[in-house]
């Protein structure tokens, strides 16, 4: 999280969310976390874009060991807080007893989340904060019918941003509501 509170960071996250087809913006990226202490998740932008055109197996094995190590899976707590959660097993606060919470919850693609599957009620507490920061493209919001149709409004802005939303655990009025409201969305159900 050292990087978020940065100006220069987020500008540079800004210029990815604004450029989401464009791998330039992200290897910018990647050259300021190196320059700024981080540079593991800079190799790991830098393979996620070369993956791109050569899935090769030792690329992709290097890219997995990256992402499933502590310090990817805490990549996705900074990407996505509240979505995916830092915790410490019994015994207290120290390095050992750390876990991350729900990191699966996040597909990094070229470097950045693109994708997240969490319960439609989480996204109505915490997409509004993940949406304007990352590159998201895709959203699969489980348990829908947990959220009353009424609250769904204030999901619309953050679902507008994404290219896919797709609803599990719905009423079929859900989905008409969303594909009403979400004019050049892919709704899936």
């Amino acid at each position: 999280m050292k990087h978020y509170a940065d100006p220069e960071w987020s500008a540079l996250l800004k210029a990815v969310v604004d450029s989401p087809a464009d791998d330039l913006p992200r290897l910018v990226a990647a050259d300021w976390l190196e320059e700024h202490g981080d540079p593991e998740r800079a190799e790991f932008i830098r393979l996620q874009c070369a993956a791109e055109s050569d899935a090769s197996p030792a690329l992709t094995w290097k890219i997995r060991t990256l992402a499933n190590s502590l310090t990817g899976r805490l990549w996705a707590v900074e990407a996505c807080p509240n979505l995916v959660t830092l915790a410490f097993a019994e015994g207290g606060p120290t390095l050992t007893a750390l876990s991350v919470q729900r990191s699966e919850r996040v597909e990094f693609r070229r470097g950045f989340p693109d994708f997240v599957v969490c319960p439609a009620v989480e996204w109505l507490a915490h997409g509004a904060g993940t949406v304007p920061r990352q590159p998201l493209t895709r959203v699969r919001l489980l348990l829908a019918f947990d959220v009353p149709i009424e609250r769904w409004w204030a999901m619309l802005p953050t679902l507008r941003r994404l290219q896919c939303v797709e609803i599990k655990g719905y009423r079929s009025e859900l989905l008409e509501f969303l594909r009403k409201n979400l004019p050049g969305v892919e709704v899936l159900g």
